[in-house]
């Protein structure tokens, strides 16, 4: 398997994971965000590092997650949340 294939499993997988049950804009958005990461993040990594640092699924949605909090995403809306 090369990287490519790798990288688009791993999206496949995470994608599985974390959009389960969910639609409209929170799907769009968990997508959006599963793609950004495996082109901005997942890409920096060898073939061996892909297979040692997302051998799990734990171990894969905590770097996802990760890259979640350095970009930003996981900060609190605050007032624009909508309830």
């Amino acid at each position: 398997m090369n990287k490519e294939e790798m990288l688009e499993n791993l999206e496949y997988a995470l994608k599985g994971v974390l959009c389960k049950g969910l639609e409209g804009i929170d799907l769009v958005v968990m997508s959006s965000n599963v793609e950004l990461f495996i082109q901005e993040e997942a890409v920096k990594y060898s073939i061996d590092e892909l297979v040692e640092k997302f051998y799990t699924p734990e171990m894969s949605i905590n770097i996802f997650m990760e890259f979640l909090a350095k970009t930003g995403a996981l900060e609190d809306p605050g007032e624009n949340t909508i309830q």
